[in-house]
């Protein structure tokens, strides 16, 4: 089927072909003139044609891929509100910021080069910034003369041959193409080696530009600002730490800058649409991971276990009366009481007076509210005084008990009020004695 096998000798030397899963993999050194440039250039084929959906997740490089069989069904951005790319066989997509989704209906054959992003503005000579987060037809980018190349790699079955034609067009382009600024050029070493962890404010005083001009240089020839350039970038250098297997999530958040584990949870799922156990465990294709559900279910199913996860500790948390139920919280807006909460979450039909169905609480006969006829069941009836509204604390019953004689009653009814004062009940016992009310005899 495929000629060019290891050992064949052509250009740059020596074609190599090994098989890496369900594909064939074609790979040989690459040219000095492209090596600043590139990061990655190989050409595979599927070994058993089979249809399938990956996700395409963020490099921090520029792709070119030349499709040499079966174009892609439909390619479509995460986050972003367009239709998909529909059919599309050879393109260009420029450095993303977020996953993508692409279909396949089997029998892939192609070659995938990714350029450092300084590289890509010199190869297709136009503003990055135009390609960001965008997948392109190659004929769009690079002129009609592409087309025709990719018709020339297609018809030869040596992989070699087709490595000489793919690196005669980009030398050709490359010396066409414009050079990056050398600040931005700098600016992008910075950051690119530090992984994303070096501060924009110290690259800017670092290249002798202000904070504001060195966000457009470096967008306009990047194609992402320099703050989501390190955002790609951490989440490389995590996505690297993963596959070793060597450290724990807690470790790889430190080691690559996230403020904890969470962060880490955060950015997979913003950038890559997954999450960091997910995306290790996942089946790997050529620059992708291969995903088991359609694009409309595989965001349902990574949303699914994670919302069950929220909801049933919420739940209980409710049901324990510490998280107050949502609703409408209009004016008189009162929180149900903890007890009543889990009474009616677990179903049960005690006190069910006690929470209301919309913005207020319904009230007892008499216009108390259900905290109010709580206590009102504690502690016995409202005074007079409170019943209209707030007012002063009603008067208190006391006991004033002096020492019994021997025929003395139990004891002596005294009524003291909210202000000391004593007003003294008539007993036979006190006036048959002739007390006062501090108790001494009448002398």
């Amino acid at each position: 089927m495929v000629l060019g096998a290891s050992g064949t000798t052509a250009g740059t030397g020596a074609v190599d072909i090994a098989r890496l899963g369900g594909l064939w993999r074609v790979t040989r050194p690459w040219h000095p003139g492209l090596r600043p440039h590139l990061r990655s250039y190989v050409g595979y084929w599927e070994a058993v044609p089979t249809p399938y959906e990956a996700r395409l997740v963020p490099t921090g490089c520029a792709t070119l891929l030349i499709s040499l069989a079966e174009p892609f069904t439909q390619l479509r951005r995460l986050g972003m509100r367009d239709e998909g790319s529909g059919s599309i066989g050879s393109l260009v997509v420029g450095l993303e910021d977020r996953p993508a989704i692409c279909t396949h209906p089997g029998g892939q054959e192609a070659i995938r080069v990714e350029f450092t992003p300084l590289g890509a503005y010199r190869l297709f000579g136009m503003p990055m910034s135009e390609l960001t987060n965008l997948a392109v037809e190659i004929r769009d980018v690079l002129g009609p003369g592409a087309g025709e190349l990719v018709e020339r790699m297609a018809a030869t079955r040596d992989w070699a041959a087709r490595f000489d034609l793919l690196d005669a067009a980009l030398l050709d382009r490359l010396g066409l193409g414009p050079d990056p600024t050398a600040e931005v050029d700098q600016a992008w070493q910075l950051l690119s080696g530090s992984a994303g962890a070096i501060p924009i404010a110290r690259i800017a005083a670092e290249v002798g530009w202000s904070q504001g001009y060195l966000i457009r240089r470096f967008t306009q020839q990047i194609g992402l600002t320099p703050k989501a350039s390190a955002r790609v970038l951490r989440f490389r250098r995590a996505v690297t730490l993963l596959g070793r297997g060597t450290a724990s999530l807690t470790e790889i958040s430190t080691a690559c800058g996230f403020y904890d584990q969470a962060h880490l949870n955060r950015e997979f799922r913003a950038i890559a649409g997954t999450t960091p156990g997910r995306m290790v465990a996942a089946r790997r294709v050529e620059g992708a991971v291969a995903l088991t559900r359609s694009a409309n279910s595989s965001k349902t199913a990574s949303a699914g276990p994670v919302a069950s996860r929220l909801v049933r500790p919420m739940a209980g948390r409710m049901a324990r009366g510490t998280v107050r139920p949502a609703g409408p919280r209009g004016a008189g807006w009162r929180a149900p009481r903890p007890r009543a909460t889990a009474a009616v979450l677990a179903g049960s039909t005690r006190r069910p007076e006690l929470i209301g169905s919309g913005p207020r609480a319904p009230l007892r006969p008499g216009g108390l509210s259900p905290r109010a006829s709580l206590r009102q069941g504690a502690l016995g009836p409202r005074s007079p005084l409170r019943q209209g509204g707030p007012g002063p604390r009603a008067p208190s019953a006391k006991v004033d008990t002096p020492r019994p004689g021997p025929t003395t009653p139990a004891y002596d009814e005294t009524v003291r009020s909210s202000d000391s004062s004593t007003r003294r009940v008539h007993s036979p016992y006190r006036a048959s004695r002739g007390l006062t009310s501090n108790h001494s005899p009448t002398r």
